[in-house]
């Protein structure tokens, strides 16, 4: 999964205030409030040297930088929230097994977005078609029908705000000097309460980036680096540098902006509202026995397995052999699918769902004549694809396959087919096409 926060980590870093002033000069955090150098210090020179400006509060060059990255902040929500639910399957309520409940759901997101004439994906699909329109249904429902789903959501997400609720702060005690409390009398100097996410970054101790490295400030009798509001301090070296800092921070915001989402922005986001009609759509569906859009769909079978079809239209073919024309009716043509060992396989290859006739399929029979097609593009490509691909090939055979040159089971002509004779006359006036009129004298050979 990418990480998404990547950005705006780079944007909150370059907008914020405080880091922006720890880039300029060398600032002091004492008591929640900011100290910094009114003029350029020469590094050499000894820290005592420093003249030191008082300025604002912390939270409030906090809260004035993150004005600056408001819509920053909610873009990183949205596509937050969007990456948790986009890969969430849910349960469908009904008593199908999950063997076929698998077998639909795959064929509704993975291949049917293939197969339709506008090459639409799924968030397009779920635009109505199947629902039930009752307006009995009233709010008091569809309420409770969404809090049902809420809790669904909420408790798939359990872990994810479990992992976030462990925040991260630097342990400056661990890097007191024991040596410094002994010759001076030092000890780590605490800030008063402060709102600032900085300053319980930091552990709630006063402390001060200079040159690019972090130090604890130490409350000291004497020997002090530099006095600021009457009281001496000393600097104690940690090991942190300002740029881990800055990472630490950046997480941090991350870190609370992804709870917030979580526990106050999830329920209104457009991805909560769209999975929500999604999975309404989906329960309806997956309990279908069978189902129908555009000229595709699925019947579920007894076995738990489910047939994926497409429709061939009523069609007529020109035979090359005595330039008659014939007539055939519209049918199904499937694969069907089945659940192995929990692997989606296809375990009957192209069939036709009904009784049909043409010269790819034998007298009689349904299973249709791809002579020595290959199948090889299924390692290429992703499997729902690849289905949509095979039965749009599939239908293709049965459409325009038949060319002069090719070796279906039985050849069109009047020995195999005299019934199913039409005149051009009869053809046009019934507004039928003939499918294969431009593969007559070329394309592919089946049979």
């Amino acid at each position: 999964m990418a990480d998404i926060s990547e950005g705006l980590k780079k944007e909150l870093l370059e907008k914020n205030m405080v880091f922006g002033l720890a880039d300029l000069s060398p600032i002091f955090f004492i008591n929640g409030r900011v100290y910094y150098c009114s003029q350029s210090t020469n590094p050499d020179t000894y820290k005592k040297s420093m003249k030191i400006q008082e300025g604002p509060r912390i939270e409030v060059l906090e809260r004035l930088s993150n004005l600056r990255l408001k819509n920053e902040y909610l873009s990183f929500q949205d596509r937050f929230i969007s990456q948790q639910l986009k890969d969430e399957n849910y349960n469908a309520r009904g008593s199908v097994s999950e063997q076929s409940k698998k077998l639909i759901m795959f064929a509704v997101k993975e291949v049917f977005p293939y197969l339709r004439r506008d090459s639409s994906k799924l968030d397009n699909f779920f635009d109505g078609r199947g629902q039930n329109n009752d307006s009995g249904n009233d709010c008091n429902t569809q309420s409770k029908e969404d809090d049902k789903f809420y809790k669904e959501i909420k408790k798939s997400i359990e872990s994810k705000l479990q992992d976030l609720q462990q925040d991260t702060r630097i342990d400056m005690r661990s890097k007191e000097s024991n040596l410094d409390k002994i010759l001076f009398g030092g000890i780590i100097s605490e800030s008063l309460v402060s709102d600032s996410l900085l300053n319980r970054v930091m552990n709630g101790a006063n402390f001060a980036f200079y040159q690019g490295k972090v130090f604890v400030l130490m409350d000291v009798r004497e020997r002090e680096n530099i006095s600021i509001g009457g009281k001496k301090y000393s600097f104690s070296p940690t090991e942190y540098y300002l740029t881990d800092i800055k990472q630490i921070y950046a997480s941090e915001v991350v870190r609370m902006l992804s709870i917030d989402a979580l526990e106050n922005k999830l329920r209104g986001s457009s991805e909560y509202e769209r999975l929500k009609k999604q999975k309404s759509d989906l329960d309806d569906i997956l309990k279908k026995v069978s189902f129908e859009e555009e000229d595709f769909g699925f019947i579920r079978r007894e076995d738990n397995s489910v047939d994926v079809y497409v429709t061939v239209p009523e069609h007529v073919l020109k035979s090359p052999h005595d330039s008659y024309l014939y007539h055939f009716n519209s049918h199904k043509v499937a694969l069907t699918l089945c659940n192995y060992e929990g692997n989606i396989q296809i375990c009957n290859s192209p069939h036709a769902l009904s009784a049909a006739s043409g010269p790819f399929y034998p007298s009689g029979g349904r299973n249709l004549c791809m002579g020595s097609y290959s199948t090889n593009y299924f390692s290429e490509m992703a499997k729902g694809k690849a289905i949509a691909k095979y039965l749009l090939d599939a239908r293709n055979v049965v459409l325009h396959g038949y060319t002069g040159n090719g070796r279906p089971h039985r050849y069109l002509n009047s020995e195999y087919f005299s019934s199913h004779r039409i005149s051009a006359a009869d053809v046009q006036r019934k507004g039928l096409e003939i499918t294969n009129a431009n593969y007559i004298h070329g394309g592919k050979q089946y049979g």
